[in-house]
This record gives structure tokens, C-alpha cells and sequence, in this order.
């Protein structure tokens, strides 16, 4: 499939597309070709108009530290409002539940246990186990035995004047009005397996709180105010989506395209990469063995 032969006499490359398109007047007058060149062009312009630091360290972010927190999270507010729609919740306030989730829940993948880092250890005597554990695919289940219950109620009942957290049950309850709309969630597995995709998303950032030009801002926050410094940028989930004009442009024209050469550790990678992606919620594939047979 990848011609090894060819790859080893180092002719073969490929025409790198770009994954953004930043249009202005309906015409495309910046083209990225991923994550990082987006962000560090946000981080150019969002570091003109605000001051990021850590919400509790009040450490400045550095340029590195802000390119990498939106690189990971171009796609979050997306993400995030997508799955409020799902689970009929207040962006903000699943926000606030999913980040105590995301630092105390455990995934178990296939026969490998992957445990993400636990704030604290409390009694769930009065909670029902069963709605702290489940499956969030055939190869994936969770378990909320550590989870900071009294830190969640805490966090929420202070912030959200009218919210109450509570075991009604057996099961972990949040109810009140929120935003002028009344909520109700109940924390157990039909509800953690819609928001895995944002749990696993925050999982990766090593800060979730900031302060904004001295205000305390949570992620989602900070991510709307980049996506408001980007109204017109696009993201191509295929070449399709470019006018020939672009495409040529951005990708074919010798004058501007970028070429990769592939290399055989190169190709290995890619189809790596491929199955990594297709598998992404349970990662079993992670780690794989490529041969050169796989590469043929």
C-alpha cells in the first residue's frame, strides 16, 4: 500500500492539505495545516488583549504553555455544548461536574487500568456503587468510587446559588435553577458514557481553572473568548470542502505546497496513528507493532 521499495529510495511524498482556513471578505487569507499553527497564531493575538495565569499558583502561562492549551482544546466548546445539548445540562454547570469527574474517575481499558489522578479519598457508605460505576463501550468500563463528593457539593453549592447536590436513593443528585432553567442530573453510567468524550478531553489539561485579566475564568470561558478571536475560521474535514481555486492554492500549487517525504519509521507511524484514531475510546491499539508487511 505505502510502495516500501520507493519509500526507501526516498520518492515518495505526499501534498500536506491545510486543516483551517481563516477567510475574511469570503476569501481565505490564512491557511494552518494543524492544531499548533492555529494556536500559535491565537496565542499572538489573545496575549495582545488578555493576561493568562494560573488560577492558583498565579503563575504567568508562558508562550509554550498557552500554544499547548489551545492546540488541545480548539475543538472544546464544541464538544462541550454538543454534549449539554445530549445530556440537557447548562454548559457551564456540566462543566463544573465533569472536571471533579475527570480528576477522580478510573477507566479500565481492555486488561489495562488506566487511573486518572485523585484529589481525595471519602466514605460512599450512603451512595449506591452501582451508579458509580458501568460501560462506556464493550471494551471500556469506569468506576466513581474515589469520587470527591464533598468537594463537588462544595464547588457547585457555592457557585450556583440555587443548586443542591444530594444522595437521594442511593444515587448522586444534582438539581436546582441554573441560568434561569431548572436542573436535574443524576451521576451514574448512562450519564458518564455521553460526556466520556469531554471527561477524556479534560483529562489532559493540567489546569482547568484561570485567571483572565485578574477575573477567574474555567476553560470553557477561556475557549469561547480564543473562538471569538477566530469568527471566520474553518476547519476542513476534507478536501472537498475547499473551492478549486483553494485547493489548488493550498495544496497542489508548486509555488506554496508543503511535502512531506515519507520515510519508512514515517509510514509506520501513519498507519499507527490510523488505528489509534479508529479506536480511540477504548485506545486498545495503542502501542501497536507496525511490521514492514503492515507498510506493504
Amino acid at each position: 500500500m505505502y510502495f516500501p521499495k520507493f519509500i526507501e529510495a526516498g520518492k515518495v511524498y505526499a501534498a500536506v492539505p491545510p486543516l483551517f482556513g481563516l477567510y475574511q471578505g469570503g476569501k481565505v487569507v490564512q491557511y494552518f495545516t494543524d492544531n499548533n499553527e492555529v494556536s500559535r497564531y491565537v496565542k499572538d493575538q489573545f496575549t495582545k488583549r488578555y493576561e493568562l495565569r494560573d488560577k492558583d499558583t498565579g503563575k504567568k502561562l508562558t508562550s509554550n504553555d498557552i500554544i499547548k492549551l489551545f492546540s488541545t482544546n480548539l475543538d472544546y466548546v464544541e464538544l462541550l455544548e454538543n454534549t449539554a445539548k445530549i445530556v440537557a445540562v447548562h454548559p457551564k454547570l456540566l462543566e463544573d461536574i465533569l472536571i471533579q469527574v475527570a480528576d477522580d474517575i478510573e477507566l479500565t481499558v481492555a486488561r489495562t487500568k488506566h487511573a486518572a489522578a485523585t484529589k481525595a479519598m471519602i466514605s460512599m457508605s450512603m451512595v449506591n456503587q452501582d451508579t458509580l460505576k458501568g460501560m462506556i463501550d464493550t471494551n471500556v468500563s469506569f468506576s466513581l468510587k474515589k469520587l470527591n463528593l464533598k468537594a463537588l457539593k462544595q464547588r457547585l453549592e457555592k457557585k450556583y446559588r440555587f443548586i443542591k447536590v444530594d444522595i437521594d436513593n442511593g444515587n448522586i443528585v444534582i438539581r436546582g435553577l441554573v441560568y434561569e432553567k431548572t436542573q436535574e442530573i443524576a451521576i451514574g453510567p448512562r450519564f458518564i458514557s455521553s460526556c466520556y468524550d469531554v471527561i477524556h478531553l479534560l483529562s489532559k489539561n493540567e489546569r482547568t481553572y484561570f485567571s483572565v485579566n485578574g477575573e477567574t475564568k474555567s476553560l470553557y470561558e477561556v475557549m469561547m473568548l480564543v473562538a471569538k478571536l477566530l469568527p471566520n475560521l474553518k476547519r476542513y474535514k476534507g478536501l472537498g470542502e475547499q473551492n478549486p481555486d483553494e485547493l489548488y492554492d493550498s495544496t497542489m500549487s508548486p509555488d506554496g505546497r508543503v511535502l512531506l517525504q515519507y520515510t519508512m519509521q514515517s509510514a509506520k507511524e501513519e498507519i499507527e496513528n490510523i488505528r489509534i484514531i479508529d479506536n480511540d475510546r477504548s485506545a486498545i491499539l495503542k502501542g501497536l507493532s507496525v511490521t514492514r508487511q503492515d507498510i506493504e
